[in-house]
Parts: C-alpha cells; structure tokens; sequence
C-alpha cells in the first residue's frame, strides 16, 4: 500500500516510524492518506454535478433511491470530528441547498441523511454523506438489519454533561 502525507508519498520507513504511522492512521490523522482511496483517485469532473470549495457532490453510483446524492470531502479526511468549523458550515449550506431542491419535487417527502466516517468506514474512501430522497411507502427502513450492540447510554450522558 502507498502511503502519502500532505501530497507527499511516504517510502522507506524504520520500524519505528511504520508504527507511530500505523498508530496515526488507526487514529484517522488529518491529511493521510492511501493511494487506494476511490474518492481521491476515481471521481471524474464528468461525474461531478456541484461543487464548493471543499466539497464534491455526485450521484451515487449505487443508489438506495433514485436522486441519491454522495457528498464527498475534497480534502481526505477520515471523520467529520476533523472538519474545522468553517468547513462544517459550508457542509450544513450544501445540504440544506441539496435538500431545498430534492424537495421541489412534490413525490418527495424528505430527505433521509447519513454520515459515513471514522474508523468503520471502508478503507477505500474518506468522509462524505449520502442524501437519499424519500417517497410515500418506499419501504426504506424496511429492510435495515444490524446486529444490536449494547450503548451505554448513561456513560454517554455523563461525558456529553462535562463539555
């Protein structure tokens, strides 16, 4: 695997640096990358349909629904945790514009959003969200099968009361 930091590909390394490189990734570090990330590599100015400044909107190449737009960091970040707040802003106008204009369609309803980030994301990509328009009895929900894993919620409300 490549391996790349601010634009730079990383070669050679000793031992130790492969693992504070290792420990760096696993910590989703801003600005590193692999050379496999599909979102860096494959997207095509065709297939762009709009852009700002740090973000890519396409189609999905694999849609839930018809109309479902991907959302695609330019930079390669690896959780939304990253985004500096200026560029969270910019993100919540992009939707919100995305958003106001699926809804002009008077079949759709809403707008499900879904944020992919952190280290369950696939390997191949980096942080984007999806927006998938909703319709009347289009079974979306119907389908979704997890394995339950417990929350502790009271854990949750004890960190989220001390920031």
């Amino acid at each position: 695997m490549k391996i790349y930091y601010k634009d730079k590909e990383i070669t050679m390394l000793d031992e130790k640096t492969q693992k504070e490189l290792e420990n760096m990734i696993k910590k989703n570090y801003d600005n590193l990358y692999n050379s496999n990330c599909i979102f860096c590599n494959e997207i095509n100015e065709k297939d762009v349909f709009y852009e700002t400044e740090n973000f890519l909107c396409v189609w999905n190449k694999f849609p839930i629904q018809d109309g479902h737009i991907l959302v695609i960091s330019k930079k390669h970040y690896m959780n939304i945790l990253d985004l500096e707040d200026e560029i969270l802003f910019e993100m919540i106008k992009l939707q919100k514009k995305l958003i106001q204009i699926l809804e002009e369609d008077k079949e759709v309803l809403g707008v499900t959003t879904s944020y992919n980030n952190g280290k369950i994301m696939h390997l191949e990509t980096h942080f984007h969200f999806h927006l998938v328009p909703r319709y009347f009895n289009d079974g979306f929900w119907d389908e979704i099968k997890v394995n339950n894993v417990k929350f502790n919620k009271e854990l949750f409300l004890e960190r989220l009361s001390k920031n």
